[in-house]
C-alpha cells in the first residue's frame, strides 16, 4: 500500500507539473499572438474630468506639428549650391514615399492674393490690443494723423495698392499689420533660389508623416528611407555633405530603442548574475533553471493580461516588468533554502506550505505598493500597475503551488549554502543577545533615507 500510495504522490506531482506547463504554453502563445508594442507618450498624459480636453490633448500630440520632420543638409566646405542641390536630390528620392504625407523644399509659388485673403477681411482685428491706444487712434487727433499718413502713403510709388484698400481700410490696419509680420519672422531661415536655407548655409527639407510620431510601425521604414536616401545623395556629391534631422517622431523612435536596449541590458545582467550566484550557492543547474519558472509565470501572465485589458502593452511597461527579476525570484530562493536545509517531512509541498504564510504577506505588500498606481489619472502607470500586480501575485502562488512539484524529494545542500546558514544563526543569535544595538539598524535606516 505504501507502494501504492508513492506511486499515487509521483504521479499527481507530474500531473501538476504537466498542468502548470501547458498553462505556461497557453499564455506564452496567447501573448506571441496578439504582441503589440507601443511607445505612445499620450498613455503618459493624464485623463482630465473633461473628455473635450482630453481628446483636444491627444489630438495635439499626433498633429501636423508634431508629425513634420526638419532635415537639414550643410556642405563641409560651407557651399550653399552644393547644399541646395544635395536637398533637391533628397527630397525628389522622399516624394514618393507611402509614409510622406507632403513635402516641401522651399514655399512654392507665393500666392499674394491667398495672405489677402487671410488678413484683409480680418483688418480691424490687427488693430492694437491697447483699449487707450485704440481710442488715441479713433480720437480728432488720431483720425487727422491717420488722414495724414493716408494722404503720404498716396504720394508713395505704391499708390495704386494703397487706393485699393483705402476705402475699406483709411486706417491702413492691413499695411500695418504686414509690416509687424515682416519683423517678427526675425532672420533665421530664408530663401535662397527658391530653396529654404538657415544662416545662409544650411539647406533644408520640411516633411510630415501620415501616420502619428508616435507609431514606430510607421517611423521606422521612413527613417531607414530617409537614411538610404541621403547616403545616395552624399556619394553623388563626393561626401561632403551632412544631414541634421529634428522632429518628435525622431525622439519617439531614439526612445523606443532605448527602451528595448533597457530591457536587453538588465535582462541579461541580471540573468548572468543570477547563475553566476545560483552555481556559487546551489551548485545545481537543475535549481537554476526551476528558479526561473515563478517569474515565466508571473511575467507571462501578466502580459496575458495586459493584451486583453488594453489591446497593447507599453514599452515603458515591458521595460519595468524585466525588474521584476529582482523581486519574483526571491521566492524562489525563499523555497530553496527552506526546503534544502530544513525540509519537511511531507517533502516540498510541505515546504512551500510551511513559508506560504510569509511569503504570502510579503506578495501582497508589493502588490499593494502597485495597486495604488491604479487610481492614478496616468493610463500608462494604470497599466504599469496592472502588470506588476499580477506578475507578483501569480509568481508568488506558482511558487506555492507548482514549483514544489519539481524539486527533488531528498535535497542536498551545498557546503557553501550550508556555511553561510551557520553564520547567518549566529548572527541573529548575537542580535537576540544584545537587543538593543538593533535599535542602530532603523535609526540607519532613517539616516539613509534623510540623505
Amino acid at each position: 500500500m505504501e507502494q501504492g500510495a508513492a506511486h499515487g504522490g509521483i504521479g499527481g506531482r507530474v500531473a501538476r507539473a504537466v498542468l502548470g506547463l501547458a498553462l505556461l504554453a497557453g499564455l506564452t502563445a496567447y501573448c506571441a499572438a496578439r504582441l503589440q508594442v507601443v511607445t505612445d507618450i499620450t498613455a503618459f498624459m493624464a485623463d482630465v474630468a473633461d473628455p473635450k480636453l482630453a481628446e483636444l490633448s491627444r489630438g495635439l500630440a499626433s498633429s501636423e506639428l508634431t508629425r513634420t520632420l526638419v532635415l537639414s543638409i550643410d556642405d563641409e566646405k560651407g557651399d550653399p549650391d552644393v547644399a541646395l542641390a544635395g536637398a533637391q536630390a533628397l527630397a525628389d528620392k522622399l516624394q514618393g514615399h507611402t509614409e510622406v504625407a507632403w513635402l516641401r523644399a522651399g514655399p512654392g509659388e507665393l500666392h499674394a492674393e491667398a495672405i489677402h485673403n487671410l488678413y484683409y477681411p480680418r483688418r480691424a482685428y490687427l488693430l492694437t490690443d491697447e483699449e487707450a491706444d485704440r481710442k488715441d487712434r479713433l480720437s480728432d487727433e488720431g483720425l487727422r494723423a491717420a488722414a495724414r499718413e493716408l494722404k503720404r502713403q498716396l504720394g508713395l510709388p505704391t499708390s495704386s495698392v494703397i487706393k485699393t484698400i483705402a476705402p475699406a481700410d483709411p486706417l491702413l490696419a492691413y499695411p500695418a499689420q504686414l509690416k509687424r509680420l515682416e519683423r517678427a519672422q526675425g532672420g533665421g531661415i530664408g530663401l535662397r533660389d527658391g530653396h529654404f536655407v538657415a544662416e545662409d548655409r544650411y539647406a533644408l527639407v520640411l516633411l510630415a508623416t501620415r501616420h502619428s510620431p508616435f507609431d514606430a510601425e510607421s517611423q521606422g521604414p521612413l527613417q531607414a528611407a530617409i537614411d538610404a536616401a541621403f547616403a545616395e545623395v552624399d556619394a553623388a556629391s563626393g561626401g561632403r555633405l551632412a544631414l541634421e534631422q529634428s522632429g518628435v517622431a525622431r525622439f519617439a523612435l531614439a526612445s523606443e530603442r532605448s527602451m528595448k536596449a533597457d530591457i536587453s541590458r538588465i535582462s541579461t545582467v541580471s540573468i548572468v548574475g543570477l547563475v553566476l550566484l545560483f552555481l556559487i550557492m546551489f551548485r545545481s543547474p537543475r535549481l537554476i533553471v526551476l528558479s526561473f519558472a515563478p517569474l515565466a509565470a508571473g511575467v507571462v501572465a501578466a502580459l496575458a493580461a495586459c493584451l486583453a485589458i488594453f489591446g497593447s502593452v507599453h514599452g515603458l511597461t515591458l521595460a519595468f516588468g524585466a525588474t521584476l527579476i529582482g523581486v519574483c525570484i526571491d521566492y524562489s530562493v525563499h523555497l530553496f533554502n527552506h526546503h534544502l536545509l530544513d525540509p519537511a517531512r511531507g517533502g516540498p509541498r510541505a515546504s512551500a506550505r510551511r513559508i506560504w504564510p510569509g511569503l504570502l504577506l510579503g506578495a501582497l505588500t508589493t502588490v499593494a505598493g502597485f495597486a495604488g498606481l491604479a487610481w492614478t489619472s496616468f493610463p500608462g502607470l494604470r497599466e504599469i500597475a496592472l502588470f506588476a500586480s499580477i506578475g507578483v501575485l501569480v509568481a508568488a502562488m506558482a511558487t506555492r503551488y507548482w514549483l514544489p512539484d519539481f524539486l527533488p524529494m531528498s535535497p542536498r545542500p551545498g557546503a557553501l549554502q550550508r556555511i553561510a546558514s551557520a553564520w547567518l544563526s549566529r548572527l541573529v543569535a548575537a542580535m537576540r543577545r544584545r537587543r538593543a544595538l538593533l535599535a542602530a539598524l532603523p535609526a540607519a535606516a532613517i539616516g539613509l533615507c534623510a540623505v
